[in-house]
Order: structure tokens, then C-alpha cells, then sequence
């Protein structure tokens, strides 16, 4: 399925290179395989990817699929130097790209939403949150335990000065044999997890 239009037309609205939004749409080609697939990104900032995902979403022979974007808002404690997003402004986005009937915005943390406000065993998680170590490391933890098995997750950030995010990234694909990398972009990565169980680090 051909993704170029979406990506050229997503390019330079968020922060997310033009290999890393392939590499999205390649994720969400291999784990939609039935209608009414969900998602979960984590890290909504300013919807740009959402609406990216979605829109992939769109194109898909599969149909009712629908994506939980979670951010914390005004309650984001990663000490990132970037303003805070904006949930009305966000809403605005999603309906300026005509997809806001796919999403829903999940105003949390992304340790609350895993605890009741998303619903588990979904096909793909984008982790583009915080880039605190200690988050990025639970993340992993959580969504992969979460997630289906034959499932996808895509990273981003694995460039300097991510330290946090690079590490956590090490780590879990160290001691978690029950993934394998499908493949790596400039700064991100697309791994799928091919055994039931996410074992956490020792």
C-alpha cells in the first residue's frame, strides 16, 4: 500500500522524520490483519502523528479501527523544553484532517491508561513520549506486556541526546527474547513480538 502522499503531507508538522513515519505506516500495513484493530500511541503533542496514523488507518482494506492517543498535557512531568499540548487544539487537528471520528484522545499518563483507560491486546504501540529513562523503560514494559502477541511497537528518539531513551531501548530488546527488530529508520526502530509473555529485566 502506497503511505508517500500521507508522508509528504505529514513532513515538518511534528517531529518525527519523514523514515520514521514510513516505518509507522509500515507497522500499522503488518498488524492490522482484521477489522476493528486498535492502536495506541503514546505521546500525542500536536496530533500531527495521530493524524498520520489514522489516516493510514483509513486507507487499510480492514475497516473500524480506531487509535487511543494518550498524553499527559498539562500534567507532563518529562522536563521536556517543548510547550505542553493543547487537548482542544488537538481535537481541532484531528477534525482539520477529518479523522477524529477514528481517535480518541486519552488525557493520562500513560501508567493510568494502561491501568483501565485503553483497552488491552492492541496490534501496534507508538512510544513517542517522555524521554526520561525511568518512563521510557516502563513503557516498554507495559505496552509490550500489553500487547498482542504478533504485535508491532515502534520507538523513536534513539539519537543523542536521548540517553534515556536509548538505554531503555538496549535493555529491553537485550532482555527480551521474545521480540525480534523488524527494521530501524534514522532514529527509530520497528520490533514485533513473536511470544506470548514480555519477560521484564533482571
Amino acid at each position: 500500500m502506497d503511505f508517500e502522499k500521507l508522508i509528504e503531507e505529514h513532513t515538518g508538522k511534528g517531529m518525527i522524520e519523514p523514515d520514521g513515519l514510513r516505518l509507522i505506516a509500515k507497522g500499522i500495513e503488518l498488524a492490522v490483519k482484521w477489522d476493528g484493530d486498535w492502536m495506541v500511541e503514546i505521546g500525542t503533542w500536536n496530533a500531527n502523528s495521530t493524524a498520520f496514523i489514522a489516516r493510514c488507518l483509513k486507507m487499510l482494506p480492514t475497516k473500524r479501527h480506531r487509535l487511543y492517543s494518550i498524553d499527559a498535557y498539562e500534567r507532563r512531568t518529562d522536563g521536556e523544553p517543548y510547550p505542553s499540548p493543547d487537548l482542544a487544539a488537538n481535537e481541532a487537528t484531528l477534525r482539520a484532517w477529518k479523522v477524529a471520528g477514528l481517535v480518541s484522545l486519552v488525557a493520562a499518563t500513560s501508567r493510568e491508561a494502561i491501568e483501565g483507560q485503553v483497552p488491552v491486546g492492541f496490534s501496534l504501540v507508538v512510544i513517542d513520549g517522555s524521554h526520561r529513562y525511568e518512563d521510557v523503560a516502563a513503557d516498554l514494559q507495559l505496552y509490550g506486556e500489553e500487547l498482542r502477541p504478533g504485535g508491532y511497537l515502534w520507538l523513536d528518539d534513539l539519537k543523542q541526546p536521548y540517553v534515556g531513551v536509548i538505554q531503555a531501548a538496549e535493555e529491553f530488546l537485550r532482555w527480551s527474547p521474545g521480540w525480534r527488530v523488524i527494521e530501524r529508520a534514522s532514529q527509530s526502530v520497528l520490533v514485533q513480538k513473536i511470544e506470548a509473555t514480555c519477560e521484564p529485566s533482571p
